[in-house]
Parts: structure tokens; sequence; C-alpha cells
């Protein structure tokens, strides 16, 4: 592409050229990576990142699910000691859903 690739961009030098022609460019180290990104955009990406927290959702699904779970496991216990007449009982957990 007419580019002499035997010369090596020297990266840190680069970062601080791109920093000072653009004084709304901020730079986030990341381990060993160096992260470029406007001001404006941050704000943004924020926001999204807190609104659709998929990984918080399942988390709460998961443990909701593990009350059931449980509390599924503990009425078959219960219900093998004691003679139950209602032959339709479900857990308490499941109760707080109800609409």
């Amino acid at each position: 592409m007419g580019v002499d690739s035997s010369q090596r961009v020297h990266s840190t030098r680069l970062k601080e050229r791109l920093l000072q022609q653009c004084p709304e460019l901020t730079s986030y180290k990341d381990g060993r990576e160096v992260l470029l990104a406007f001001n404006e955009d941050i704000a943004a990406v924020l926001k999204k990142a807190t609104e659709n927290n998929i990984d918080s959702e399942a988390m709460l699904i998961a443990k909701t699910a593990n009350i059931i779970r449980r509390d599924l496991l503990n009425m078959e216990r219960v219900s093998s000691m004691v003679l139950l007449k209602q032959t339709a009982k479900k857990p308490q957990s499941l109760s707080l859903y109800e609409v």
C-alpha cells in the first residue's frame, strides 16, 4: 500500500501525539493494552452498560431458580413424612409471584 513496513511505529509516542492533537481523547490502560476513547462516548457507554446489565439479570434468575428448587425439595421431604390432604401444593416462594 505504499507504506514502508520496515520501520516500526513507537506506540507510546503515537499515543502521546494523538492525545496532544485531540484533547477530547482520553487513554485508559488495560494491562498491556491502552484504549483511547472520546470523552463524549464514555458517558453513553456507561449508561448503556448500566441499563443492559445482562450478567446481573442472569444471576438474579439463577438465584430465584435455586430458591424455588430448594423449596420444592423441602416440600417433597415434608410430604413424604406427612399425609397431605391437598393434592396441589406449591412452595411459598412461588406464591410471591402470583398475579
